[in-house]
């Protein structure tokens, strides 16, 4: 298992992603993820959840974590320092 530093320059950056998978990585950053549509995969630190439609995770600075999508999803990521 490889897990990667993130580093990023950007104070505050929101998007929507669809089908996302992203490999385990951290950074300083807070993460914040809503679920619009779908399913998917998030590992924070050891644990593995599935978030469907309306869900939401917080990532906290320097804590691992990883998107899988197996079907298909539409979340939205608001990353901030």
């Amino acid at each position: 298992m490889h897990i990667f530093y993130e580093n990023k320059d950007e104070r505050f950056s929101c998007f929507k992603s669809i089908n996302i998978n992203f490999p385990l990585h951290f950074h300083r950053s807070t993460e914040l993820l809503y679920v619009k549509g779908g399913s998917i995969h998030v590992t924070i630190q050891n644990s593995t959840k599935l978030l469907t439609y309306g869900d939401i995770a917080i990532v906290f600075p320097d804590m691992v974590h990883s998107y899988h999508t197996e079907e298909e999803s539409e979340i939205y990521l608001i990353i901030f320092n």
